[in-house]
This record gives structure tokens, sequence and C-alpha cells, in this order.
């Protein structure tokens, strides 16, 4: 009654069953064609469960082989973990496997709660010269880099004597650029990056080793070879004159020396560089082509966790929600403008425009189109018309969290609108210095008393990848408490000669769609903490987050390949900041 009852199991039998699955891996990953079923011998089955067990457990087995399904459906309603929830009991059980790891990862996602922004202007965009570089991702960080010298920075705008000056940090030698209507910026001419260069590699070498091993096999004889080889007592009769006897043997074997390479810290370097006229490389706009069914279950996760794809055009944006009288309101983010009456919302493009001195703000279809200027005192003052909005109302939301609108309209007048809110990068300004490594471990046991200001620090999770679509633009991160290779060790995914790591083999059995990896992600619930969605361009940060180790983990598509990465994290009191990139791939497939 147990078979698929793990809640109930006995410890002995929760021992076997994981002997089980880790004997299954082991086999499954030494198959030649990973793809193809096994074939089970049925006479075989049978004689062997009519020598080793009673006539009473093969009538309970049966009775349990025919109560597989609902037996199944039953515990998997009610005992999926939070990566893997689905919703309420009377779901229909016909949904795939695919399907549940979907709406699961689905439902973390949602589950997130949207981090503050700070109202107002800020850049977008990948701004390069043949040697020089500066990628705008968000309203407070950016990357800026020259002849292979690069540094994760964070920047500001100023407005002064109808110019528009951008102040990147870059250690006490702050780099000012000029923004021109025209997109492009303008620097001082020669200028000094302070920044990082990798620092090489470290190469590990483990000795081979020879070791004894002795293998039990049964060998057939006859009655006259058993008598005459004195194994009366160790025979067992297979028929009327033929025995099975077990026959030992030693050989050695001998495991090979292993070389594995790792990258070590990267280290400051600072360059000079020429930084005249840059313009900016043309956004990248979402494809409009259908989107390719996944294949494999590790395609499904890394589509689940990879966010929408938005178009974000270079040049000024602005951020943060604005309110003004009667119920009017507009929240701004990279892609687009939501404005709000009462209840009503409607999305809508914008533009963010610079001419004659003056920051002018068109958000376009929204009844009529609004047209604001954008004073130096952070408020955006439009022309006081009355406008009709049609848009949604939120009524609630579906069972995987998804917000659920119904058809809304109502009327407001759009004149002075007063910024409102904060953004946790405002805290996080020094996050990115010199004494910070670009790929220093950033970190989770959490602290059992309210975190002060000594046990709290800014993080700041960034991309390496100088690209543009980047392949970490709006993907969510996984975040656990324990290593994901500790994880999947521990599920049995682990390699008896541990050549290779349990989350290659994870990998491998995702990719020939095996339910082994189902399994691999429904093992996480329990070291599960949040989900982090990263912006447009990959990167993310936070303010106040408690001293503490955790784990990032992502697997990212691209082009034809899946990224994995599983990142230690620990924040310490103060800044901290870590890096995805080449350096530190958990696997490539």
């Amino acid at each position: 009654e147990h078979r698929f009852m793990p809640n109930k199991a006995t410890p002995d039998e929760i021992r076997i069953k994981d002997l089980y699955w880790k004997a299954y891996a082991e086999v499954w990953y030494k198959a030649k064609n990973k793809n193809d079923n096994y074939i089970h011998d049925g006479n075989l089955h049978d004689e062997m469960m009519e020598k080793f067990f009673s006539k009473g457990f093969r009538e309970l087995l049966l009775k349990s082989d025919n109560n597989r399904s609902a037996i199944y459906e039953k515990h998997r309603k009610e005992s999926e973990g939070v990566v893997l929830t689905v919703g309420p009991k009377d779901q229909p059980a016909a949904e795939s496997v695919e399907d549940l790891l979907r709406k699961g990862l689905k439902k973390l996602s949602n589950s997130m709660e949207p981090e503050p922004v700070t109202p107002g202007l800020s850049l977008r965009g990948f701004y390069k010269t043949p040697k020089f570089y500066a990628n705008f991702w968000s309203e407070r960080f950016m990357q800026v880099g020259c002849s292979g010298v690069n540094r994760n920075s964070t920047y500001s705008l100023e407005r002064k004597g109808g110019q528009i000056l951008v102040h990147i940090e870059n250690d006490d030698d702050t780099v000012t650029l000029a923004f021109r209507p025209d997109l492009a910026l303008v620097g001082p001419g020669p200028l000094s990056i302070h920044g990082f260069v990798p620092g090489g590699s470290t190469t590990t070498t483990t000795p081979g080793e020879a070791r004894q091993v002795t293998t039990t096999t049964q060998v057939q004889m006859n009655r006259t070879d058993v008598m005459s080889a004195g194994q009366q007592q160790n025979a067992t009769q297979t028929g009327a004159q033929t025995y099975t006897v077990p026959q030992t043997t030693t050989s050695t074997e001998y495991t090979p020396p292993t070389t594995t390479t790792a990258p070590a810290p990267f280290i400051p370097k600072t360059v000079r560089c020429m930084a005249g006229t840059i313009t900016p490389e043309p956004a990248a706009k979402p494809s409009s082509a259908p989107k390719e069914e996944s294949t494999g279950l590790i395609g499904i996760v890394a589509d689940a966790l990879g966010g929408e794809a938005v178009f974000v055009p270079n040049g000024l944006r602005m951020a943060g929600t604005y309110y003004g009288q009667g119920g009017a309101n507009i929240e701004f983010l990279d892609h687009k403008a939501i404005v709000g009456c009462h209840v009503t919302r409607d999305e809508n493009l914008y533009t963010v425009a610079f001419r004659n001195g003056e920051v002018i703000v068109n958000v376009e279809g929204a009844g009529s189109p609004l047209a604001f200027k954008l004073n130096l005192d952070g408020t955006l003052v439009g022309s006081g018309a009355t406008i009709p909005i049609y848009g949604q109302k939120l009524v609630g939301k579906n069972q995987e969290g998804d917000p659920v609108y119904a058809a809304s309209s109502d009327s407001c007048a759009y004149g002075t609108l007063t910024p409102h809110g904060e953004n946790s990068a405002t805290t996080v300004a020094s996050a990115i210095r010199r004494d910070t490594n670009p790929t220093s471990p950033v970190t989770n046991s959490r602290p059992a008393l309210p975190a002060t200001p000594s046990t709290v620090g800014s993080l700041a999770i960034l991309n390496g990848f100088a690209e543009n679509p980047n392949r970490f633009g709006n993907v969510s991160l996984i975040v656990v408490k324990q290593s994901f290779e500790n994880i999947l060790r521990n599920t049995g995914f682990g390699n008896a000669t541990g050549r290779q790591s349990a989350i290659a083999n994870w990998s491998e059995m995702c990719k020939a769609q095996s339910p082994r990896c189902k399994q691999g992600i429904d093992a996480m619930k329990d070291s599960y903490l949040r989900m982090i969605k990263l912006g447009p361009n990959g990167n993310v940060s936070f303010a106040n987050v408690p001293a503490q180790t955790m784990w990032l983990v992502a697997i990212v598509p691209y082009g034809n390949q899946h990224f994995v990465w599983n990142l230690r994290v620990d924040v310490k009191a103060g800044t901290n900041s870590i890096t995805f990139d080449k350096s530190n791939l958990a696997a490539v497939y």
C-alpha cells in the first residue's frame, strides 16, 4: 500500500527505493540509446517473483499496480511542493508532466514581489566605439569597459545648463559624458577606466589510483561438476541435472588521473581610452517568428524561467509611478507606460525626447495622446485636459498567480503628476567599486534576530556578457538554500566515479526527456527560497539584504545550447556583487 505513498513508507522502504533510483540512474546513464525505453523480460520477471516473493505479496503487488494511476495522481496533488504546485485538487488528471512543470514554475515566478524603483529619468542602450563601450541597463547600474578592461558601475543623470550630463562612477575618477538629442554620447576624449581583467586560471590534478575489485557471478554446472568441485553446499538446483554455483574473481581496476582547470579571481587594471562621439547599437526587437516548442523538460524549465521578451528603445526612459489629482496616475516601465484613472488601467508605448534643453514625455494612444514636460523638480506637467481612459481593471488572480482583468473605462484630468516611491538601488550607489571583485561571491541561513545595519548589505546581480540582446534578459533565477549540485547528488544524480558532476548527469537526462529530469527540479522544493527576476539586460539590485549564504541557479537557453549556472552568494554587511559569465558556468550542453 505504500509503494506510491512516500509519506507513509517506513525508513527501510524509503532506503530501498532510494537505492533503486540510484541504481536506475547508473544504468540509464550507461545506456547507449537513452531515448529508448527499456525492454523488460516478462518471463524472467514472473520467474523471479515466484522464486523470491510469497503468493500474498504477489497478490498485493498486482492490486497495487491496478490502482497505480489513481494512487499516483492523488499523491501528486496532495504532496507537490512549492516548485511544482499546480492548483486545486479537482484539476483534471490528464495534464502531462510538461504542463505541470510549466504551471509550477509560472506560479513561482508570479509569487515574486516587484522591486521598488526610483521615479525619474534614466538612460538605456549599448553604446560602443571600436575600443570603448558603455551599457546602460537600469535606472542606476551599467557596465563600462575599454580594451578588455571592464567594470560594473553606477551612473547618474544631471540636467545642467540646458544639457543632460551622464556621470559614471569610476573610483575617484568620475567619467562624464554628455547626452545629445540624436541619442549619441559625447566624451571628453582620453580617459582612464579602472576595471578588472581575468586573473588567468589554476590547474589541479588528481592522481589516479588502483583498487582491487571482487566480483561474484553465478556459474551453471551439471551435477557431476558440482560434486567434483566440492560445491554441494553452495549449489542451487535450477533443473533436473543443472545447478548454479557462485564463483568469486578478483581484478584490479585503475582510475586514470584527472585534471581540472578553474578560473582565477579577476584582478584590477587601469587602461587609457579615447571616448569621443559614442553612438548606440540598434536596439534589438523581439522576434515575431512563432516560438518553437520546447524539446525536453530542460527546455520547458528554461522557457518558463525566461520571462517576457520586450523591446526597450535606446536613449532616455522614465521609471516609477506619478500621481495627480482626481485619481490620475502613470506607472513607467522600461518598455511601456501604464496610464491609470481610478481602477482603470491602459498600457501604452511612450517616448522621451530631449530638445531645446527640455525633456518631453509623450504617452501614445491613452484615449488621446498625453504630452508632459519633465521639470527640474521631478514633476510631470501636462495640459490638465480630461481624457477618457478605455482599458481594464484588476478583478483577481488565476491559479498560477496571473492577474485577471475585466473591461473598464473612466475619465481623469492629467495636469501636474508628482513622483512617488524609492528604489533599492539608491542605497547601493557604491555597490560596485574598484575594491569589489566583479566575480566575487555574493550569498542563506537567515539571521535569528531582526536585521540591523551591521547584518544587512546591498546586492547587485550582474551579467558579464557584453551583447545585445543579452542572454540573461528577463530571466528568472531560482534562489535555494544549498548548492544545486548537492541537491542533485542527494537525489541520486551523482556519478559513481565522480568524473562528471551531478548537474551534468541531470542535464543529460533532461536532454533525453527522461522522467528523472522532473525529479531534479522537484528536489529543489525543500531548499527553495524565492525567485529573482532580472531586468531586460540581465541585471538587478537590492538593498537591505540580510547577511546570509544562498545559491543562485540559472538555466538559460541561447541558440541551440542551454547554459546552467549554480553560483554561491555570500552576502556580507556593506556592498556585494556577483556576475554571471563564462568563467562560472556549471554546465553547457
